[in-house]
Parts: structure tokens; C-alpha cells; sequence
């Protein structure tokens, strides 16, 4: 199912008056906002979004792209790309 129809059906089911609706318009919330925050880091790189079927050359980008984030030049112009 689309994001946008489970948003959808979420907001739908808060509007309504029953707790049961209530409980699952939470989850439906919660399972769109995780899909929404993976497609966004998706876009930034793939490797940032690990699954279960994740092979070794996955893992290995993913280590690189870690110990450059770890590297304190890289940290220092990141920040100055925010400001």
C-alpha cells in the first residue's frame, strides 16, 4: 500500500470515536513516517538504508561512509554547510 493511502486511512481512523481506531490510526502513523524517513535516506545514498538481505558489499560502503562521518574534518564542514 501507498504512504499516502496509509496516511490516509490513519487520519481517517483518528477522526473516528472508537478506541480501537485510535490505537491503530498510531500505528498506521508510525508505519508511514518510517517509510517516509527511509525513502528520504534512500535519496541522500542507499547505503544509509540496511535490510535484512543486505550483502557484503553493502556492509562494506556502509563502514566507509561511518568512518568518514567519524573523520572531525568531514564533521567540521558539515557544519559549516549548515550555517
Amino acid at each position: 500500500m501507498h504512504t499516502s493511502k496509509i496516511l490516509k486511512e490513519a487520519l481517517a481512523k483518528l477522526t473516528k470515536k472508537f478506541p480501537e481506531n485510535f490505537e491503530l490510526s498510531i500505528v498506521l502513523f508510525s508505519i508511514s513516517a518510517e517509510r517516509l524517513i527511509k525513502q528520504h535516506l534512500y535519496e541522500i545514498d542507499s547505503v544509509l538504508v540496511l535490510d535484512k538481505n543486505n550483502n557484503t558489499k553493502h556492509l562494506v560502503k556502509f563502514k566507509r561512509l561511518y568512518n568518514k562521518i567519524r573523520n572531525k574534518n568531514f564533521k567540521e564542514q558539515l557544519e559549516l554547510m549548515l550555517f
